[in-house]
């Protein structure tokens, strides 16, 4: 009988282990989880940026090489305004959306918040470190926009500046 009382404890004990063991892996589990979720969501607003910056490039490029078609510094002009939160950031914006658009349809997804993109990585927890980085990125990419805004404006006809340029000049 002890014997029995001793290797019933003994599986009651383990079985209460087992159990213990499973619901922390199963919290463990959870926070893996969470912390992937994380990961993914940093890594798409990290992309945003970088896609941003290459979108912006082709769209000036575009409309140099359109003679100043407008729907393609209508764009450009829009993935600036969402980038600093000045116009609604379409929902799953990390899809397909720009090539849509190209092609002359709506919005393919209704906006969402309007809020620049830094304030979202602040949101998503990047480090100050990270962020220092991530500014200093797009800081290079509004210095690619001053470039490219320049062009833009010399295919206009318009002077460096934007305003009416005197075309011997240009």
């Amino acid at each position: 009988r002890q014997t029995f009382r001793a290797g019933g404890a003994a599986v009651a004990l383990l079985s209460c282990a087992s159990v213990g063991s499973l619901l922390m892996s199963g919290h463990h589990d959870e926070r893996a989880l969470q912390a992937s979720a994380q990961r993914y969501q940093s890594f798409l607003l990290a992309d945003e940026l970088r896609q941003s910056s290459d979108d912006l490039t082709r769209l000036a490029r575009t409309f140099v090489v359109s003679d100043g078609e407008p729907k393609w510094e209508q764009q450009y002009l829009e993935i600036l305004d969402i980038r600093n939160g000045k116009r609604p950031r379409p929902q799953a914006y990390e899809r397909i959306y720009w090539d849509f658009r190209a092609a002359g349809a709506d919005s393919p997804r209704p906006g969402s918040e309007a809020v620049p993109l830094l304030d979202l990585m602040k949101r998503a927890g990047f480090s100050a470190e990270e962020l220092a980085k991530l500014d200093e990125a797009k800081a290079n990419s509004d210095a690619l926009v001053k470039t490219e805004t320049l062009a833009m404006n010399l295919a206009k006809g318009l002077s460096e500046d934007g305003s009416p340029g005197d075309p011997a000049q240009l």
